[in-house]
């Protein structure tokens, strides 16, 4: 017989949890929008390649998948645009760091 030594309380799933990589829910965002066209989208360069990451999260950011998004994840409502004279400048923000 096991004894149950703590109140579990109301569950959270393994996908909630380990995702620091978003400053909110995936899915809280404009719907039928995705990251891949998000300005707080960026590449983060490290020794094994490119990552992608969310600018917001940067405070989050590992070395580990934890803290990578991805293009076709449904946006959050931190979601804005990417407008065409940021583009560039956001995509090269995280390099080298």
């Amino acid at each position: 017989m096991q004894q149950q030594l703590f109140d579990a309380g109301e569950l959270t799933s393994r996908t909630e949890l380990d995702r620091r990589c978003t400053p909110a829910r995936s899915g809280s965002g404009p719907p039928r929008e995705t990251c891949r066209i998000c300005r707080f989208k960026t590449q983060w360069e490290g020794v094994a390649g490119r990552y992608l990451k969310c600018a917001l999260m940067k405070h989050e950011w590992s070395r580990g998948g934890a803290t990578d998004i991805r293009a076709n994840w449904p946006t959050c409502s931190e979601w804005k645009p990417k407008t065409s004279e940021n583009e560039r400048t956001n995509d090269e923000s995280g390099r080298n760091e």
